[in-house]
């Protein structure tokens, strides 16, 4: 109770006192039933025996440490690390055994269990002094531990901690430990495909050498090198000099790092003098960057930014192309390089130099049309070397200050993705039509009568309805419908938004509401290319409908013919002919060749004359706003 709180803090050793504690400071109005009653004034006569100062450090006072001196800084060791400390032990007020400067891996050298707890907790330099209980100071339990048969019932330690060497669980069981000798620059680490070279030597524990290499090169991730030292590594900064041991189970045969013997362990003294960062551009194109020099600072360019590079191009040490100071405006369909290499420009840093390969069957441009064929002749690896000297900077959507600019620089992004819906590019045009589409989508547009919020709300819709066709075509059907749905909710005649979104409708086998929202386009503007996706939705319906009731009358069929037949049903035999074959619709892309039947007869003839406009392109429907 708080009352004894209050009172004990005032109290010394041997004192004896009286304590009153009325009700706010004892049990209150509930009281402690059944001996307390409700709002009950206590009284009580007590007497301090003895007490221990410090932190519990076990929560039942069987390890009390007292700071004798204040440690450096903020961090404490932990588990695994290699702690240097010195140590006194005192029983029944005689010292009997102590160490100076004791070298052990906190958590997996054998030492009292009272050590583990309180090196934990210490900082640099910390001096303490622990009263430990003998559940914490076993006989056995290795250094610190009190003299063997020696009967006690506390025992007094006195602890410093000089310094540690942290160490690394790198594989989460022990069997890859790393303890940094010299701390490496910067924060990147290797990671795979990677290429990297070290400085290692590899002994046994018992001090032969295995390995010694000056400048050993690998990949990381090709299994040249032992996993136990790959893992390490790639957890190594450019220029990091560390001791790694290692199990026998992280120890691989045919790999650089395996000991000749029967070792369990090894232990390898590794600097990390270089690595190159290799990453995959474009999966599809086979594009990979290899970083030759870093950049300055953490922008890359932007769609549409200026940037000005060196370019230098060969395959098999035959140069092709070369750039000085060219400047082109990134994606923007000016093709100055093949699209692998300039995506692989967006992702460099002010002067960064770096090698991209391709194959030189893949060196497209945006048109999907194949760069160079008239200077490389053959297949081969096509390598270019690219230092992007500097770019201008594109403002995010949060830095536009106001709704003119956001609409301008929307509108710059959606006459590009027109450039790229036209030529058939349909993920850069989805590209563009998406960045124009974040700028303007938090954008208040209540204020109806300015005429810079209509001309962005205007503006908004028309790089909705492009990019639900860019969508559209790339059969990303399920993510048109979120994007044209609010539209019609504000604006429900707009028949470009109804018929776009029957196209995802179509492609989502949703035949009735495909069906509706062409019959509603239909009414407010009239189109050939309305009624030829009307009519497939409902040649679609009808055959899926055709389909559930095949389905539910064999279902019916079969259960009525287990309750009431004596005997199993006959099997159908085969029409004269052979077996007839059910024919089923295809689910065809939107505006593709389908025939008509029933009431849709009639828009046959329709449906061609639209396809015939189509190719000259004229169509309403799918002109880009």
């Amino acid at each position: 109770i708080k009352g004894w709180d209050l009172g004990l803090s005032t109290m010394r050793k041997g004192e004896i006192s009286k304590l009153v504690c009325p009700p706010l400071f004892a049990y209150g109005a509930r009281g402690s039933p059944p001996k307390i009653p409700p709002d009950a004034t206590l009284h009580f006569e007590v007497e301090v025996l003895r007490w221990m100062s410090g932190d519990d450090l076990t929560g039942d006072t069987g390890v009390m440490k007292k700071v004798v001196q204040k440690g450096e800084k903020w961090q404490s060791p932990k588990d695994g690390d290699e702690v240097t400390f010195s140590w006194k032990m005192t029983l029944k007020g005689e010292t009997v055994a102590s160490k100076e400067n004791e070298v052990a891996s906190l958590g997996r050298t054998p030492m009292v269990d009272a050590f583990k707890r309180a090196l934990a907790k210490m900082k640099k330099k910390e001096t303490c002094h622990l009263t430990v209980t003998p559940t914490y100071a076993a006989d056995d339990s290795g250094i610190g531990a009190p003299p063997k048969g020696a009967e006690f019932d506390s025992v007094e330690y006195e602890l410093t901690l000089h310094s540690w060497d942290p160490v690394d669980d790198i594989s989460g069981d022990g069997g890859v430990l790393k303890k940094v000798v010299k701390k490496g620059e910067g924060w990147k680490t290797p990671k795979a495909g990677d290429e990297v070279e070290l400085k290692v030597v590899g002994r046994t524990m018992d001090g032969n050498e295995f390995l010694k290499d000056e400048a050993l090169r690998f990949v990381v991730g090709d299994q040249s090198i032992s996993s136990g030292l790959e893992k390490a590594v790639t957890r190594m900064k450019r220029g990091e000099h560390a001791q790694v041991k290692v199990q026998k189970k992280h120890l691989e045969r045919k790999a650089a790092g395996f000991p000749p013997t029967e070792a369990e362990e090894a232990l390898f003294d590794v600097v990390l003098t270089r690595w190159s960062e290799v990453s995959v551009v474009d999966e599809e194109l086979g594009c990979k960057k290899k970083i030759l020099g870093d950049g300055i600072g953490y922008e890359s360019p932007k769609d549409l930014a200026d940037v000005q590079v060196s370019v230098t191009g060969s395959v098999d040490g035959t140069e092709f192309l070369k750039l000085e100071n060219a400047t082109f405006k990134a994606v923007n369909g000016e093709d100055v390089l093949p699209w692998g290499v300039e995506k692989s420009i967006l992702g460099m840093k002010r002067n960064e130099k770096a090698l991209v390969t391709l194959n030189t069957s893949k060196l497209l441009d945006t048109h999907g049309k194949l760069m160079f064929a008239d200077k490389i002749q053959g297949e081969g690896l096509a390598e270019f070397t690219v230092h992007c000297q500097n770019f201008t900077k594109i403002k995010e959507p949060f830095e536009l200050e106001n709704v003119t600019d956001k609409v301008d620089a929307a509108l710059e992004r959606k006459g590009v993705g027109n450039k790229f819906f036209l030529r058939g590019n349909y993920p850069l045009a989805d590209r563009l039509y998406a960045s124009a589409y974040e700028i303007l989508k938090e954008v208040d547009l209540k204020d109806d009568k300015d005429p810079s919020f209509q001309n962005a709300n205007a503006t908004r819709i028309a790089i909705c309805l492009n990019l639900a066709a860019c969508r559209n075509k790339m059969k990303q059907w399920r993510e048109v419908i979120p994007i044209l749905s609010p539209i019609l909710k504000d604006n429900p005649y707009n028949h470009k938004a109804l018929f776009r979104r029957a196209e995802a409708y179509y492609g989502l086998r949703l035949f009735r509401e495909c069906m509706r929202d062409t019959k509603q386009a239909y009414e407010i503007q009239p189109s050939k290319q309305i009624q030829q996706l009307n009519a497939m939705a409902k040649k679609g319906a009808d055959a899926a409908q055709q389909k559930e009731k095949a389905i539910w009358g064999q279902a019916i069929g079969k259960g009525l013919g287990e309750l009431y037949a004596d005997v199993p049903s006959p099997k159908p035999k085969p029409a004269a002919g052979g077996n007839e074959e059910r024919k089923e619709v295809k689910n065809e892309e939107p505006g593709g060749a389908m025939e008509m039947d029933g009431d849709a007869a009639g828009n046959e003839k329709a449906a061609e004359e639209n396809a015939a406009e189509e190719k000259k392109g004229e169509s309403r429907i799918e002109e880009m706003d």
